[in-house]
């Protein structure tokens, strides 16, 4: 069967017809020491361009530690593709060195595999591995196991969040997976049981249970990292320039798209700031999607780089100033595969309101407060309590995940071994 015809097969038969035809493969065959096999990592998007956003800091972090320590008997490849050309081994540093591969022709050389290697979708190259999944059912044939890590199914769940092609291109994605997944990785139940609900009414394919694609969980990290003397001059230098007064300063961290809660928070401020509040509310993030109507708002608000801030695309080093030099941070966001400046704040003792979420309970941040009603005057009130409140909030017994333990629970999630903490 050509290509071309395989993969109009591909669209037009069921997931589970294909599932079928893999049934028998042997996908964890016993290692030759001598020869170890490959752990193909797909940053096919970080590759090219890095948002320096949610996503982009999971794989730029889970790679780093796998390049670190690498499960044993494999050796870490990263790897790349694009909807013209097939993958291709990349140069380990590419985190370091961007220009080199910002053409195609830059990649180095085309990848082999044989049975026994993994491949590790980390990226969510969601319009390339479509693209690919003739290349990849020829390498699930060959007895390489197939993995794909999934962050969220919030464009499918509501697209009305989402530009339409990105709920179309997830869709495709999530059908490319229960053809191909082996095994896929989760960042929280609540995106497990949002994927087993998915491909199960769609398909009849489960990743719950004792199915044929298994699937499993991991808790992001972070890392708490003292800045060099230049960073904190660096940091000083970026609070300088925000110029933020001496009181109160609450963050809010996150692209600034329809479900953030951006605009909730800010009708909720100008309520306290109408009654005398002097807390200020710094904003930061890049301009998203379907967001034109709330950033013509704040760049023209009365309060900006006065009691209110807009930040656009931190840098790592100014995130860090505004972390620490923050009283508190807001987690407003309706939807979330995880929440990474939960886990951020808590590296910095600082106090969370966040929206009442299965998935940020789910994190067990020790301290955090939680608001029902983003109504404006409710919600203003909550904030108003919330700041109010004592702030001794210990994290000492909170076992704060970092990168390395997020890569290692992956590992083992995957029966692999390695030298990492556990």
């Amino acid at each position: 069967m050509t290509q071309v015809l395989q993969r109009i097969a591909l669209q037009l038969l069921p997931p589970n017809y294909w599932r079928n035809q893999f049934s028998g493969l042997k996908l964890q065959p016993k290692l030759d020491k001598t020869s170890p096999h490959q752990l193909l990592v797909d940053v096919s998007v970080i590759v090219l361009s890095d948002a320096r956003t949610g996503i982009q800091r999971v794989v730029r972090n889970i790679y780093k530690q796998l390049l670190l320590n690498p499960p044993n008997g494999y050796q870490v490849l990263p790897i790349a593709a694009s909807k013209s050309q097939g993958y291709q081994y990349i140069q380990s540093d590419f985190l370091e060195n961007y220009t080199v591969l910002t053409e195609a022709k830059s990649l180095a050389s085309t990848v082999q595999v044989k049975e026994g290697d993994i491949f590790f979708g980390l990226d969510l190259a969601a319009r390339i591995v479509h693209s690919r999944i003739a290349d990849l059912l020829a390498w699930k044939r060959q007895g390489v196991r197939l993995v794909f890590m999934v962050y969220d199914l919030l464009p499918v769940l509501h697209p009305d969040w989402f530009n339409p092609r990105n709920t179309y291109y997830l869709a495709r994605w999530l059908r490319t997976i229960a053809v191909l997944a082996d095994d896929v990785v989760c960042i929280s139940r609540t995106v497990q049981m949002d994927l087993n609900t998915w491909t199960t009414q769609k398909w009849g394919v489960s990743c719950v249970g004792k199915t044929s694609m298994a699937s499993h969980i991991i808790k992001l990290g972070a890392d708490a990292v003292e800045p060099s003397k230049n960073e904190t001059q660096g940091i000083e230098e970026s609070l300088n320039k925000l110029s933020l007064g001496s009181g109160k300063v609450v963050l809010m961290v996150g692209t600034l798209e329809p479900r953030k809660g951006h605009e909730d928070v800010l009708n909720a401020f100008e309520i306290l700031w109408a009654k005398g509040n002097s807390t200020q509310l710094v904003i930061a993030g890049k301009k998203g999607w379907k967001i034109d109507g709330f950033i013509d708002r704040i760049q023209n608000h009365p309060e900006l780089n006065r009691r209110m801030y807009w930040v656009d695309s931190p840098s790592e080093i100014g995130l860090l100033g505004l972390y620490k030099r923050c009283n508190g941070l807001i987690m407003a966001s309706k939807g979330e595969g995880f929440g990474l400046p939960l886990i951020e704040a808590a590296l910095h003792h600082k106090p969370v309101l966040a929206r009442n979420l299965p998935v940020f309970r789910e994190i067990g941040l020790p301290g955090i407060s939680f608001f029902v009603n983003d109504n404006a005057e409710a919600l203003a009130l909550s904030i108003e309590k919330w700041l109010s409140s004592p702030k001794g909030i210990s994290y000492k017994k909170y076992v704060i995940p970092t990168w390395e333990r997020a890569a290692s629970q992956l590992l083992t999630e995957l029966g692999l071994s390695s030298k990492m903490i556990k």
